[in-house]
């Protein structure tokens, strides 16, 4: 069975995004608010969408409008969701149940 090479994380960009996505619903000088389905929401998820089809999968959002993406093939199952953009009480940038 052949390795999957070794993904690649670059810690500045993820710095950045988790920076830009924090902008979505934010709330004081470092918090982030996202109610489901709200305007805030709305960007966040739209946001990450389209981060994942830069980066190459099938975008794909379920019946509830969660963010799915699907590497291109004939046995590829789901391989990234957008939890960055899940409903969020109030929080800081970097915290994870904000992030």
């Amino acid at each position: 069975m052949a390795t999957a090479p070794p993904i690649r994380v670059d810690p500045a960009l993820v710095e950045r995004s988790v920076l830009e996505l924090a902008r979505d619903g934010a709330c004081g000088e470092t918090g982030v608010w996202r109610t489901v389905y709200s305007p805030e929401w709305v960007a966040a998820t739209d946001r990450s969408a389209s981060w994942c089809a830069e980066a190459g999968p099938r975008v794909h959002r379920d019946a509830v409008s969660n963010v799915w993406g699907r590497l291109r093939g004939p046995r590829t199952a789901p391989r990234c969701r957008s939890e960055a953009a899940s409903v969020r009480g109030y929080g800081g940038q970097q915290d994870p149940s904000t992030a």
